[in-house]
C-alpha cells in the first residue's frame, strides 16, 4: 500500500492480509516542503526560489541528464544555452574548456567552476580537469550567466558553473551503468548510498573508463616515418561522501575523491607508450551549515592535490629529444557565507574566503641537462556583502 498526502513524503509499506481477516495498522508520514519553483543556491550563496533571483540562471537536473546522450560532464553542458564547450577530441581531449559569455576557448580561468560550492579552478592556470567528475554523481548543475565577481571574486568574470552532487534519499539505493563500443572502449560507473532516520547518510561511487582509442591523423597527412598512433585512455575515479543532518541549525558533511588517468597524445617515437599525459588527483571537502527562516550559515573547507606528468618527445631531422613535464599543484581554502533576513523585503548576505594555490614543477630534459622550472604561489583573501531590497510588492529587486 502506498500512502501520499500533500505536505508529506509518500510512503510504501508491504501488507500481509489473511483470508477472511481484517488487518489494522498505522502509517506515519514524514513532513516535507513543496516549492512551486526550483530552489537554487548559486546566485547569492543561499537557498532561493529561481523566480526570486534577479539574474539569469539555467538549471540542468538529473532528469534532464537522463534524456541527454553523454559520456562526460562537458557533453551535458553543450545542451545549455550560452555555454561554449571546446573539446575537439571528445573523451580523449587533454584539456576540455567550458566558458560563458562568449569567452574564447583558452579562457577557462575566467569561468568559475564549483563542486558543491568549492572551486575546482587551479590556482596557477585557472584550468579545470573535467574528466575527474563522475556524471553519475551529479544531482543538478546550476549555471549563473553573467559576472559573479561581486559574490565569488576570482575567476567569476564570465559566470559560475556549480555542480551539485547527489545525496541519498532512501534507506538503501544504488545504480550502475556499463557500455562497450568500438575501439575496445569500456565505460562503467556505479554508486550505492543510504539515508537513515537519525539524519545520517553516506554514498560511495566510482567509475572506470578504458579505450584503445583511434588515430585521429588522416592518412593523407601522415609523413614518412609515421609517428602517429591511436590515442588511448585509461582512467578511474572513487568518491566517498558521508554526512549527518543533526538538526536544522547543524549539518555536517565530508567528501573525499581520488582520480587517476593516463591519456595518449597520438604520437610515438621511442618511448614504449609514446607521448601521454597523466593526472593523479586527491580532493577533500568538509562542510558545516544550518539555519532557519531568519539566519543561515555555510562553512566550507577544501584541499586539492594534483600530480601532473607529461612525456613529450620530438624529432628535428635526425635529432631526438625528450623532456618530462612534472608538476605538483596544491589548492586549498576556506569559505564562510552568512545570510540574515532583516525584514520580509530585505535580506543581507555576507562572508569571507581565503584561497591558497601553489605549483612546484618544471620541464626536465631526458636527452640533455636542461630544465625549465615552474614554481610559485597565489594567495587570495576576500570579503563580500550583498544587500537585497525588494520594492513594488516584490516586483522589483535592487
Amino acid at each position: 500500500i502506498e500512502v501520499s498526502y500533500m505536505g508529506y513524503q509518500s510512503r510504501r509499506v508491504p501488507v500481509a492480509i489473511g483470508e477472511n481477516k481484517i488487518t489494522s495498522f498505522d502509517i506515519s508520514l514524514e513532513p516535507t516542503i513543496y516549492s512551486s519553483d526550483e530552489v537554487v543556491i548559486t546566485a547569492s550563496r543561499r537557498n532561493e526560489n529561481l523566480g526570486d533571483v534577479p539574474a539569469r540562471i539555467s538549471v540542468i537536473t538529473r532528469a534532464d541528464m537522463q534524456q541527454i546522450p553523454h559520456q562526460t560532464v562537458e557533453e551535458v553542458l553543450r545542451y545549455a544555452a550560452g555555454i561554449n564547450v571546446l573539446s575537439p577530441g571528445g573523451m580523449y581531449s587533454m584539456r576540455p574548456v567550458v566558458t560563458l559569455r562568449g569567452l574564447s576557448g583558452d579562457e577557462q580561468g575566467r569561468t568559475l567552476v564549483l563542486l558543491d560550492g568549492v572551486p575546482l579552478n587551479k590556482g596557477d592556470t585557472g584550468g579545470v580537469n573535467w574528466a575527474r567528475i563522475n556524471p553519475g554523481d551529479i544531482e543538478r548543475i546550476e549555471v549563473f550567466h553573467g559576472p559573479g565577481s561581486s559574490v565569488y571574486g576570482n575567476n567569476a568574470m564570465g559566470g559560475v558553473i556549480n555542480i551539485i552532487t547527489r545525496k541519498p534519499t532512501q534507506k538503501i539505493e544504488g545504480s550502475a551503468r556499463l557500455s562497450y563500443s568500438t575501439f575496445n572502449t569500456l565505460m562503467s560507473s556505479a554508486g550505492i548510498g543510504g539515508y537513515y532516520k537519525n539524519g545520517m547518510y553516506f554514498r560511495v561511487s566510482g567509475m572506470y573508463n578504458n579505450s584503445d582509442g583511434y588515430n585521429d591523423l588522416p592518412a593523407e597527412f601522415r609523413e614518412n616515418p609515421d609517428y602517429s598512433v591511436p590515442r588511448f585512455l585509461e582512467e578511474y575515479n572513487v568518491s566517498t561522501k558521508a554526512g549527518w543532518m543533526i538538526d536544522p541549525m547543524l549539518n555536517a558533511e565530508i567528501q573525499y575523491d581520488h582520480y587517476r588517468n593516463k591519456k595518449g597524445e597520438g604520437e610515438k617515437i621511442q618511448a614504449p607508450e609514446g607521448e601521454y599525459r597523466h593526472f593523479d588527483t586527491d580532493f577533500l571537502r568538509m562542510k558545516i551549515n544550518g539555519g532557519n527562516e531568519a539566519f543561515n550559515y555555510d562553512f566550507n573547507a577544501f584541499y586539492q592535490h594534483e600530480n601532473y606528468f607529461k612525456l613529450d618527445e620530438r624529432m628535428r631531422g635526425d635529432d631526438y629529444s625528450r623532456f618530462d613535464v612534472m608538476s605538483d599543484r596544491i589548492d586549498k581554502g576556506m569559505m564562510l557565507n552568512l545570510s540574515h533576513r532583516i525584514s520580509s523585503s530585505n535580506k543581507l548576505v555576507y562572508g569571507a574566503e581565503s584561497r591558497f594555490g601553489s605549483v612546484n614543477g618544471g620541464d626536465y630534459y631526458a636527452t640533455s641537462s636542461d630544465s625549465i622550472v615552474n614554481r610559485g604561489k597565489l594567495d587570495n583573501f576576500a570579503v563580500f556583502v550583498q544587500d537585497d531590497q525588494k520594492f513594488l510588492d516584490d516586483r522589483l529587486t535592487i
